[in-house]
């Protein structure tokens, strides 16, 4: 029976718990004192917390690791590098926005000419699949223009579809837009 009391006091204890550090992590965000929110958000992540991952990767990708609202002492893709770890963390747990910017990083390649879009899109797919509306209208402009993937319009309007249907209104514009295209040009191929 006393086993059971302490099993059950401690389960109380973890359903209890919330994680301070990320909470006031977020409230220092939020006043723009991003150097009280990066070790509150460091200690929050490295204990799991993947949307503190997220917020740290977010610190280090817009700049803002040094206090200021946007350090332009480091190019973008020194920024941009130094984001990945945390971002990967959070995307390794299904944190869809976290996936996307590793999308973005990888697409757009701030380290020199061209980006991977294969591993770009292996990002924005994993995006799309945890619900981040975003990620699916990128991986929809991937398809569209026929970035690391074979161009396809079907495709492109299913992805924009599902980030419409996931709350982005530019989903919903690019879904509309392209259905048309794609009418009109199986209208005239079957002609």
């Amino acid at each position: 029976m006393k086993k059971v009391l302490v099993l059950l006091a401690t389960v109380l204890l973890f359903i209890g718990c919330e994680d301070t550090d990320f909470e006031q992590g977020k409230k220092a965000y939020e006043k723009k004192d991003y150097i009280t929110a990066k070790p509150l958000f460091e200690k929050s992540c490295d204990s799991g917390n993947a949307e503190a991952c997220e917020n740290l990767g977010k610190l280090y990708y817009w700049g803002k690791t040094t206090g200021k609202e946007y350090d332009t002492s480091k190019s973008f893709s020194e920024r941009a590098e130094e984001s990945k770890p945390f971002f990967e963390k959070a995307c390794d747990k299904k944190n869809g926005k976290a996936c996307d910017y590793l999308g973005t990083i990888y697409s757009k390649n701030y380290q020199g000419s061209g980006g991977d879009y294969f591993k770009g899109n292996e990002y924005e797919e994993k995006s799309c699949k945890y619900g981040h509306a975003l990620g699916c209208v990128s991986l929809g402009h991937s398809y569209y223009l026929g970035l690391g993937v074979r161009q396809n319009l079907a495709t492109a309007v299913e992805f924009y579809g599902k980030g419409c249907d996931l709350g982005a209104q530019e989903g919903c514009k690019y879904y509309k837009e392209t259905s048309a295209k794609l009418f009109f040009r199986e209208t005239i191929e079957n002609k």
